[in-house]
């Protein structure tokens, strides 16, 4: 892997900002191009669009980035460091899918060893000419395929793999057999050669189906970035089996919410949920890691907060709850969900929670303009009562 010439240096530095396919399209009919037309406009667009994403990348002078796709589907700095804390200082740990390295780079600050595997050639040399820049001293990179390597590999103390999770015509799959690679049928291999195995799966992802599917099964984190879920993070360990426990994680700029708790103690407390017949001063919205699990029991026992509806996934208190995890609002007004009720609001931030209508369909039929301080969900109470609740954030 080679680093950047003078003249592509000075094309990413006088390109920076434009637009990548006007570029490809103005330069690619020249045929005397002296310098990589494709590495550089790798770069502008990397640098275009996910510095916020990869800050410790963009700060390191010299650093090549892979094209746009694999920068797309590779995690974010603050997902890839939530995955450092789930492995232990020094243990060694084999990523199978390494792709462009960022959650090999920040689990190698943490493990005594790290072999980056990528069947990729050009992103195996370059996340090895990367790391090498970047500091990195204790990673191998192999460039073959995981099956094969996961074959000829010794025993190490955590896989982690990130399969692609999209068909030759980039239709999203679902089930873990329809991956690439196979995770059910190299789940006796992977679970032979590692005390721990790490999957990274879509936020997209049917636990419901993840628990039928995969045996020892020890832990289902489900990870949100500023209230937005970007993945699923499913342990499995035959040698440290338990009970499943689920783990609902959202960072924020200030905080991370984190909330663990047992899936079967969880279920079998299901009955404990307390349905409100009216609302309330206050409602709350649990964070998208919480509507992702799909169980509320620990909000309901934490908060003592009470759900509007078996299918409405908002709850509502008389205690204004500062910490909740997830959006609260102070209940100003309760109306009829009708256009005629609606005729006074100019401007309004609308929800639809458990309602047949779309926003869309909502701004289409009442005129009313987005954003301003003012919040309108549009959801169904006990009853079946379909209503539009008036409120501010708290």
């Amino acid at each position: 892997m080679r680093t950047f010439t003078d003249r592509e240096r000075k094309f990413i530095e006088d390109n920076k900002g434009k637009d990548v396919d006007g570029l490809r399209l103005k330069y690619s009919v020249k045929k005397d191009l002296d310098f990589d037309l494709d590495m550089c406009l790798d770069q502008i667009e990397a640098l275009n669009r996910f510095e916020r994403k990869l800050p410790s990348f963009f700060k390191t002078n010299g650093v090549v980035f892979a094209p746009r796709m694999n920068l797309e589907q590779s995690s974010s700095e603050q997902t890839a460091l939530y995955k450092q804390g789930l492995i232990k200082n020094g243990e060694t740990l084999v990523d199978l899918t390494s792709g462009f390295g960022v959650d090999s780079f920040f689990l190698a600050q943490k493990a005594s060893r790290v072999v980056c595997v990528e069947r990729n050639e050009r992103l195996s040399r370059l996340c090895a000419f990367n790391f090498r820049l970047m500091g990195l001293t204790n990673c191998e990179f192999v460039n073959v395929s995981c099956e094969q390597y996961l074959q000829e590999m010794d025993r190490v103390d955590v896989i982690y793999v990130d399969p692609s999770r999209r068909d030759e015509h980039k239709n999203r799959l679902m089930s873990l057999s329809s991956f690439s690679p196979d995770i059910l049928t190299l789940m006796p291999q992977l679970i032979d050669k590692a005390s721990r195995v790490i999957v990274k799966l879509s936020p997209m992802t049917d636990l419901k189906l993840l628990r039928q599917e995969v045996e020892y099964l020890t832990d289902i984190h489900i990870v949100s970035l500023r209230n937005e879920c970007k993945e699923v993070l499913a342990v499995i360990s035959k040698s440290e089996y338990k009970p499943l426990m689920y783990h609902c994680i959202n960072m924020l700029e200030q905080k991370t919410d984190c909330t663990d708790f047992f899936f079967e103690k969880a279920v079998a407390n299901l009955d404990s949920v307390k349905f409100s017949s009216e609302m309330k001063k206050f409602f709350f919205e649990p964070n998208s890691s919480f509507l992702k699990a799909g169980i509320f029991t620990p909000l309901c026992m934490k908060y003592n907060v009470e759900k509007l509806h078996p299918n409405t996934h908002l709850f509502t208190s008389d205690e204004r709850i500062g910490d909740f995890e997830g959006r609260g609002f102070e209940l100003l007004e309760q109306r009829s969900a009708g256009i005629k009720a609606l005729r006074d609001i100019e401007r309004a931030n609308i929800t639809v929670r458990n309602f047949p209508w779309t926003v869309e369909t909502i701004r289409k039929r009442t005129k009313i303009k987005e954003g301003g301080d003012l919040y309108l969900f549009f959801t169904t109470l006990l009853g079946e009562r379909k209503v539009c609740l008036l409120a501010r954030k708290i």
